[in-house]
């Protein structure tokens, strides 16, 4: 029979929050059924998001994240030309261009004179700055809770979002508690390891891009 300190870890998905019956099916092709399944899909690598200059500092091709006042909107003149956002800090101007765009959503997102981080792939045309997509539109009091400077980027599947993966990633670490150690105590002192939960948190928040490593400890720990 199976130990009651490990039913979280075999309960099946569905029962997380934000996981449907639809969401369920696109999880169970990549990972599987049960809490565990989840805990153990690792991230295959990240998006830095911790570059943070003012707009004309901003190398061409970088991904930078930056805080701007959003000033026009600026909708296409037709279907083919995209939907442009005209922002500005305190150096230099920022154009977010979107194609097939939804106004009335980049118009909730995106309030003419309010404040918002923006995160994406910035590029210079004609000399000036832009982010044609960003990959996110935060007001800075979300910031903290909806964008995050470490990225973690997982294997995928038709149907499911990484947005949506992260946050059931999320939802099933904090479902399930920690568990006794079944380590001899000089194994783990010798490869530093931390115990179990804590060496899932740290692969699916890592500190740094070493963490996703095979040779790091929360790796080998996992192994």
């Amino acid at each position: 029979m199976r130990p009651e300190a490990l039913f979280d870890y075999f309960a099946d998905i569905e029962r997380l929050p934000g996981i449907g019956k639809r969401n369920r099916l696109a999880i169970e092709r990549i990972a599987g059924t049960r809490t565990r399944d989840l805990l153990f899909h690792l991230p295959t690598s990240l998006v830095d998001r911790r570059y943070r200059p003012k707009v004309r500092d901003a190398a061409p091709g970088s991904i930078a994240t930056l805080e701007v006042v959003v000033d026009e909107h600026l909708p296409a003149r037709n279907k083919r030309a995209p939907y442009k956002v005209r922002c500005h800090d305190d150096t230099a101007e920022l154009t977010l261009v979107f194609f097939h765009a939804r106004p009335d959503y980049l118009r909730k997102q995106l309030p003419e004179g309010e404040r918002r981080i923006i995160s994406g792939k910035l590029e210079h045309f004609q000399g000036d700055a832009q982010i044609t997509h960003p990959d996110y539109m935060v007001s800075p009091e979300a910031a903290n809770e909806e964008l995050p400077l470490l990225e973690t980027v997982y294997p995928l599947t038709a149907g499911l979002s990484g947005k949506v993966l992260r946050k059931a990633v999320h939802a099933a670490i904090e479902s399930v508690p920690a568990l006794p150690e079944w380590q001899l105590p000089e194994i783990v002192s010798r490869e530093t390891w931390s115990d179990f939960l804590s060496a899932i948190k740290e692969i699916h928040n890592p500190s740094g891009p070493e963490t996703l490593s095979p040779k790091s400890p929360e790796r080998r720990r996992l192994a």
